[in-house]
């Protein structure tokens, strides 16, 4: 799976059993080869299982199991986005490409080319993503006692409607509707 853009909702039947893995943004390339991940971006794809933790032996040892699976497969990418990832988070999402490019020594062209590959989407979009999900978490943690307006101000969008429009995109509905129902509830990772 690739970098998830867009909510999704996935149905299971029956009776399951589910393991994830989360990696952190760019994580992913340092344990696997898919080249490029843009091509994966808000997408699931078939992989080949001898790549990826044998499920019979997670649910003998999970956290040990996985630990040591992929601590055998460490192998960071040639240009790590680790340092770059971080000044966006670290900053909300409230940060121009230009200061990324001064400050981490890259120019456009290789930041944007590292970014589809390693994440699979481009610095802006994982810009607009950051901010987004800081967003989403005021909105829904204090949607009911603050102004859409202002939190809006305060997660760095232009005003109310720019704030609706990334709700609309990520979530399929506006902050306002999102404030009203049940699913306030979740948080994203």
């Amino acid at each position: 799976m690739g970098a998830q853009t867009h909510g999704d909702t996935q149905v299971l039947a029956g009776e399951s059993l589910m393991f994830g893995i989360t990696f952190k943004p760019g994580g992913f390339t340092f344990f696997h080869r898919y080249d490029p991940m843009d091509r994966m971006a808000d997408d699931v794809q078939p992989f080949d299982r001898s790549q990826f933790p044998n499920p019979e032996l997670i649910l003998r040892q999970p956290a040990a199991y996985v630990d040591r699976f992929y601590l055998e497969r460490l192998e960071p990418p040639r240009f790590s986005l680790v340092e770059v990832v971080a000044s966006v988070e670290e900053r909300l999402g409230r940060v121009r490409i230009d200061d990324l490019i001064r400050w981490h020594c890259t120019t456009a062209r290789q930041l944007e080319r590292q970014f589809k590959q390693q994440l699979g989407i481009t610095p802006k979009e994982f810009i607009d993503l950051t901010r987004f999900n800081h967003a989403f978490g005021v909105v829904a943690h204090h949607g009911g006692t603050r102004s859409l307006m202002d939190i809006a101000w305060d997660c760095g969008y232009y005003d109310h409607a720019h704030m609706a429009n990334a709700f609309q995109k990520h979530m399929g509905r506006p902050p306002g509707a999102f404030v009203l129902s049940d699913s306030s509830k979740i948080t994203l990772a």
